[in-house]
């Protein structure tokens, strides 16, 4: 996509967010209201239904990777092109909902889950993942440090030490963010949109080091981090947030902006073959603020279809580290076929979707069968 109709979409998506601003209903996600979340759960399971459907998302943008590999010129290249196009709120999503879960414990209450379920996990997936793509040479110690600590054994890995950016962030100066006014609030808020606009579209690094960290710069993504900690409390409390986003124009202002921008999207994936990044401001925030309110409403329907097709996507947000990690392996192995191999034109698109996160998800499965099984042996 040329850097003009991207800054101009951008743009027109921020003149959407601020039309969002004149509705009371919007700006009261960012007040400090008191709320009464339920305590008998301690995660939410609509946010992981929506993070399921971030991590799916995440997965059709690879996936759209894979076919244009090897049909780049096909027609069929339309439809998994805005199938990726469609899905560039994910990453933004996943690091909204990051913010909704971080409490400050104590250095080692901090530290030490994420230790134990991100960096551990990461590290061992990623030597694996590393002998299996590269070949061995004489730095290799050298090339796996620098691989991983940049996120590049495999592409989607950057995401990795961006999170830990993130958490090393609110260690230092917003564990008690919870205890900050409206006021400081809000205005870290603009300014985090300010240094996130700038960071995208007008910060092009041009020294090598430069070039090699930009994916994991933590500045092109901090507005959705800030916008986690600063709403989360409102998200949490399910009733609060679908009494707000049930207002007839407010809702209809959310699904009209969201259509629309939709239909930008679509209309650029067909017609150009533009192809989209995960830095844009307005469609992750309508598109997360859209998404929460289906799972809300799907977790209430009494139907069975409706009942496991939120269980479906809850098990794959709850455990999306397991596809977020292991699927790049998965797709990898599959750029050893052609991509119509899995079904033909068409067929095979939804082909590659199911394994990429069947596969990870059957392998996390076993993992954690195997560690259940050696914990009551120990016992």
């Amino acid at each position: 996509m040329h850097s003009e109709t991207k800054l101009f979409l951008e743009l027109f998506g921020l003149f959407l967010l601020f039309l969002l601003l004149a509705f009371p209903e919007f700006r009261g996600l960012f007040k400090k209201d008191v709320f009464t979340i339920n305590k008998k759960r301690d995660r939410s399971t609509a946010i992981d239904f929506l993070r399921g459907i971030a991590m799916t998302g995440i997965v059709a943008i690879h996936v759209d990777s894979y076919f244009q590999f090897f049909h780049p010129k096909d027609e069929f290249i339309g439809f998994t092109l805005s199938m990726g196009n469609l899905s560039r709120f994910s990453v933004p999503a996943f690091i909204i909902s990051s913010g909704f879960f971080l409490n400050w414990k104590g250095l080692s209450g901090y530290t030490k889950p994420k230790f134990l379920q991100l960096i551990v996990p990461y590290v061992i997936i990623a030597i694996v993942g590393y002998f299996i793509k590269y070949p061995i040479g004489e730095n290799l110690v050298q090339d796996f440090v620098y691989k991983l600590f940049l996120g590049k054994v495999y592409e989607p890995y950057y995401y990795v030490p961006l999170l830990i950016q993130f958490y090393i962030l609110f260690a230092l100066l917003l564990k008690n963010f919870e205890e900050w006014g409206s006021f400081p609030k809000i205005l870290l808020l603009i300014l985090t949109l300010v240094i996130n606009f700038i960071s995208n579209h007008y910060f092009k690094p041009t020294t090598e080091i430069g070039m090699a960290i930009e994916n994991i710069s933590f500045t092109n993504f901090i507005f959705f981090f800030v916008f986690g900690l600063v709403t989360k409390k409102h998200f949490l409390d399910t009733d609060a947030f679908k009494e707000r986003i049930n207002s007839l124009p407010f809702a209809f202002l959310l699904v009209g902006a969201n259509v629309l921008y939709i239909g930008i999207i679509l209309y650029q994936s067909i017609s150009v073959g533009a192809t989209f990044t995960n830095h844009f401001l307005f469609y992750p925030i309508s598109m997360f603020l859209f998404l929460y309110w289906i799972s809300i409403l799907l977790e209430e329907k009494e139907g069975k279809t409706y009942k496991y097709l939120f269980k479906i996507f809850s098990y794959i947000g709850k455990n999306s580290l397991a596809v977020f990690l292991l699927h790049p392996i998965v797709i990898h192995f599959m750029h050893s076929r052609d991509s119509y191999f899995w079904g033909g034109k068409g067929l095979s698109w939804f082909v590659v979707l199911f394994l990429n996160l069947a596969i990870p998800l059957s392998i996390w499965w076993v993992k954690d069968w195997i560690l259940s099984r050696f914990q009551k042996e120990s016992r």
